[in-house]
């Protein structure tokens, strides 16, 4: 005979029950999201970086690295071999053109120019007495040919007075042929006296022309060692900030030899450099940008070096604003040459999520979820990258690197 159960067992069954029914309910909801977490990963919104689509214009650029320089500088060398005396500035000071930036030591360049000085005085007076020597030589030559003419013309008259006696018969024709004979020699000495005081003339003469030249080189050489008398205390060409001077007191320094730098300090370029492998996209005349401290100057290059050294290429750049106040010498600064420009594009903020590649995935944050997208890429800078296709203005973009998770289509967000 069944007996009738207790309320209180009735109870412990419901609860029980309830207990198994929600024990079962958990296990599932447990696995559900262990489920779901293997296919839907999570992100710590900490963990990355987004940035929001916009419209706006985008440079493609090929980044390098540049040195701010004085646009104009100049290398004062040494005019001759001699030791520094003095030293009358320090680096950083401002100098005016023709200022004695240092003396150095004259006295063998002195001593060198007095001698000059002496040859050439003892030149002119060789070229004074070579002229009277040809003066007399000449004259004395001149005076024996008017003897020989009056000679000649003595002889002349005393055959025709020969000639005449012996149409008298007060002659004899070996009295005339002997006159005639007479005349003909003394003709002919007088020819040979005239080339003698011709050939006398050029010999002296190119003995003078000689010692001229001789005395113009002479000439030369003292004006040259004047300058460098001159010279010897180093002055710069214009004004400008001595940016370096070799200030060693007693130092012997060679001829040719830098011994100062002066720069013009309100005008500056920049000598950039880049890989070679950009070495034929590089073109005199491309615009550039030059970022100092966060702002961006603009500018062109003004040549590029034809060689390559070292696996980089030189190029120089001119600046639009020269004397910016934020230009400094020697400071170091991003170079950006200018290939394309994107006009009104979609673009964001670059990041390490872009790899260069003209198509790949990124991740468009919508509310708590990120969604894999594919798009397409256009002209990319340092601050940008144009979107060609798959997003809109206003998406929020996942710009770091995100690589690891192009298998998954979506991600959740915390």
């Amino acid at each position: 005979m069944d007996r009738e159960l207790t309320p209180d067992y009735v109870k412990k069954l419901k609860w029980k029950k309830i207990i198994v029914i929600s024990s079962v309910i958990l296990v599932i909801v447990l696995i559900f999201w262990a489920f779901k977490s293997l296919i839907t990963p999570t992100l710590n919104s900490n963990r990355i970086r987004t940035a929001v689509a916009e419209i706006g214009d985008v440079e493609s650029t090929l980044n390098a690295s540049g040195l701010i320089l004085p646009e104009s500088e100049q290398n004062i060398i040494s005019p001759i071999q001699s030791k520094i005396l003095a030293v009358s500035f320090q680096s950083g000071e401002f100098v005016e053109a023709g200022k004695s930036l240092m003396e150095l030591d004259r006295q063998t360049v002195e001593n060198e120019y007095n001698k000059i000085v002496d040859e050439n005085e003892l030149k002119k007076i060789q070229i004074k007495k070579q002229k009277l020597a040809v003066a007399r030589s000449i004259d004395d030559l001149s005076a024996q040919l008017d003897v020989k003419k009056l000679r000649v013309k003595s002889l002349t008259s005393s055959l025709e007075r020969e000639k005449k006696l012996m149409e008298i018969g007060a002659s004899t024709t070996i009295n005339v042929e002997q006159a005639d004979l007479n005349l003909q020699i003394e003709k002919r000495e007088l020819t040979l006296l005239e080339t003698q005081i011709e050939n006398q003339k050029q010999t002296l003469n190119a003995d003078l022309q000689k010692l001229e030249l001789e005395l113009q080189i002479l000439a030369r050489s003292r004006n040259e060692l004047k300058n460098k008398l001159n010279d010897s205390y180093v002055r710069p060409g214009k004004d400008g900030v001595i940016t370096w001077i070799k200030k060693d007191i007693g130092t012997n320094v060679n001829k040719g030899e830098i011994l100062a730098k002066v720069a013009d300090l309100n005008s500056y370029k920049v000598e950039a450099t880049i890989s070679d492998m950009h070495a034929n996209r590089l073109f005199a005349g491309e615009k550039v940008r030059v970022r100092i401290g966060g702002k961006d100057f603009s500018g062109m290059i003004k040549s590029v070096s034809p060689s390559i050294s070292g696996g980089v290429v030189n190029f120089i750049i001119s600046l639009d604003d020269k004397s910016n106040p934020l230009l400094k010498p020697n400071m170091r600064v991003e170079v950006f040459v200018i290939l394309s420009k994107s006009e009104n594009v979609v673009r964001v903020k670059n990041g390490p999520f872009f790899t260069a590649s003209s198509d790949q995935y990124i991740f468009v944050v919508k509310g708590d979820k990120a969604y894999r997208t594919d798009v397409v890429f256009g002209g990319s800078n340092f601050d940008y990258v144009e979107i060609k296709k798959g997003i809109k203005e206003g998406d929020r973009v996942i710009i770091s690197n995100m690589e690891e998770y192009y298998h998954m289509p979506e991600i959740e967000i915390n």
